[in-house]
């Protein structure tokens, strides 16, 4: 328990009312606020500042709390604090605390109060100008009448916190979006239900509050100091696009969880540059994590509120996976943006599928290099790897064989009763060309992809053998689904999104829906057939 007589008290308070705001702390004054401290103080903040239970309170050192005008600090300890507070960790930059301050203004001296606080304000990395007596009294007497304690974001509102370097994205605002996307949609186009002020300048999905299925926007501007290259690291569940100056510079694409990063480079001249991130969440665990690096930052930035988990490179060497000349390469399983049980096939003039076994169908197309095998082939290393090439167009996401009850139902896959799928491998043709073959329920499906190296597309040509009777009833054709889709000027043929049409030839026509593209099957007992031919634009 502190001792201390009344005539060591207003020696204190004469000399603590003599120091203006802008003087320094004597060492005998410091040393009284430092006992005053321990006292009072230590129990729950550490003596070293750090908060006591190795950090199970809120720090005192180098805290934000502490910094700038005083009224803040003194406020909290004349009526106590409540609610959550963040308060950056050497461990932690994103810390928050949901504790009780109690009171203090009712067992504590005005003398007291300017000792310890200027004793805090200017310990363990904090600097402050001293506070004088005469600040606590003034602040005593404006909120004399207070009964209750100070809600954390209502003393913040009446006290806001002073940054002592600028945010790290200036003058950022989000929006959020209600919906549910299984790609990132065109923004440009919907409405925003609100609009935010993100005061820390951080990429955060907190303001989306508890929605499952949502879609946000953040706008700002990022401070350059120097001219260069500068390096994006993006990472997110699900997908996401940050760009520079209205330039993409990396996005991930399409449903997945974290851990699927993409990183993009671009040249910024020294100055402000506009930044805007777009990030939609399906369901499941949303996150998102933006770092950059460039001149004179020696490490990454961090530009998010969740800390970005960025690799110093990967632990495998480079083993590119090419076909023969004239030939066909094969790569099992492993592929982003396909099913476990993908079979990725690379033709030789630069036209790549990737086959789900477990779909039944062709997920993704892409040109130029086949795959890289480093990842797999060196040490197990885990997890998938993309294509090597360029132009990846995914086509679908599930099993395209099922049925629709009407125009407008939900898509149903197939896999049940008459319906059930059932992958039974490929056969290698010339030049090692595969031809995939399929049960779905008593259809017997061959599925035969075929390069054209001129016209920069693929001809996928299906062959439906139907029995005479008990043929699944009321089947469609998944084409694609999660790309825009729209009817091209060239009869049967269709835009899949930006840079991939294809032509359907059918006896029946297809279903153009939101993103999807559905191709209801009329066939009749023996082979039917259908080809599909897809092209780059």
């Amino acid at each position: 328990m502190f001792i201390s007589n009344q005539r060591h008290l207003r020696q204190l308070a004469l000399l603590l009312a003599t120091l203006s705001p802008l003087a320094f702390i004597s060492s005998s004054v410091a040393e009284e606020g430092k006992t005053l401290y321990m006292t009072f103080c230590s129990a729950c903040h550490a003596p070293d500042g750090k908060g006591a239970n190795n950090g199970a309170f809120p720090p005192l050192a180098k805290s934000p709390w502490l910094n700038g005008k005083p009224d803040r600090s003194i406020q909290i300890v004349l009526h106590g604090l409540q609610g959550e507070i963040a308060v950056p960790t050497d461990k932690d930059p994103n810390k928050t605390y949901n504790l009780v301050m109690p009171p203090q203004g009712g067992a504590l001296t005005d003398p007291q109060i300017v000792a310890i606080l200027n004793y805090v304000r200017n310990s363990w990395g904090n600097k402050n100008k001293a506070i004088a007596l005469n600040d606590v009294v003034k602040n005593r007497r404006t909120t004399g009448a207070r009964t209750t304690m100070w809600q954390a974001d209502e003393l913040l509102k009446k006290h806001p916190i002073e940054a002592n370097t600028p945010p790290p994205i200036k003058g950022l605002i989000s929006k959020v979006y209600h919906g549910s996307w299984k790609t990132r949609p065109d923004f440009s186009k919907l409405k925003p239900e609100a609009t935010y002020e993100e005061h820390k300048g951080l990429i955060s999905i907190a303001n989306a509050g508890n929605l499952k299925s949502f879609g946000m926007v953040w706008e700002g501007q990022l401070s350059i100091a120097r001219k260069g290259n500068y390096t994006f690291t993006l990472d997110s569940d699900d997908g996401s696009a940050v760009y520079l100056d209205g330039k993409l510079v990396a996005e991930v694409k399409g449903l997945g969880g974290m851990g699927r990063a993409k990183s993009g480079k671009t040249k910024l001249s020294k100055g402000l540059h506009d930044i805007r991130v777009e990030y939609f969440e399906f369901s499941g665990e949303e996150a998102i994590t933006l770092a950059m690096q460039g001149p004179s930052i020696k490490s990454p930035l961090q530009l998010s509120a969740v800390k970005p988990n960025i690799k110093k490179g990967p632990r495998w060497p480079s083993i590119p996976i090419d076909p023969p000349v004239n030939g066909t390469a094969f790569y099992r399983g492993f592929i982003d943006g396909s099913t476990p049980r993908a079979i990725g096939v690379g033709y030789d003039g630069g036209i790549n599928l990737a086959f789900s076994a477990d779909n039944l169908s062709i997920e993704m197309l892409w040109q130029k290099r086949f795959y890289d095998g480093g990842r797999h082939w060196k040490g197990r290393g885990q997890g998938n790897a993309p294509p090597a090439g360029t132009d990846v167009v995914k086509l679908t996401s599930m099993p395209v064989w099922g049925t629709l009850d009407s125009p407008t139902a939900q898509w149903q896959p197939a896999n049940e009763g008459q319906s059930k799928r059932r992958f039974r491998g490929y056969q290698l043709g010339e030049n090692d060309r595969p031809t995939f073959n399929y049960e779905v329920g008593s259809l017997k499906v061959s599925d035969i992809p075929t390069p054209e190296f001129d016209s920069k597309g693929i001809t996928r040509t299906i062959t439906i053998d139907a029995p005479s009777s008990g043929a699944p009833e009321n089947l469609h054709l998944l084409i694609c689904n999660g790309l825009d889709v729209k009817a091209a000027d060239s009869a049967n043929t269709y835009l899949l999104g930006n840079n991939m049409q294809v032509e359907i030839n059918s006896n029946s026509s297809a279903l153009v829906r939101s993103k999807e593209l559905i191709l209801p099957l009329q066939l009749k007992p023996g082979k039917n057939q259908i080809t599909l031919r897809y092209q780059w634009k």
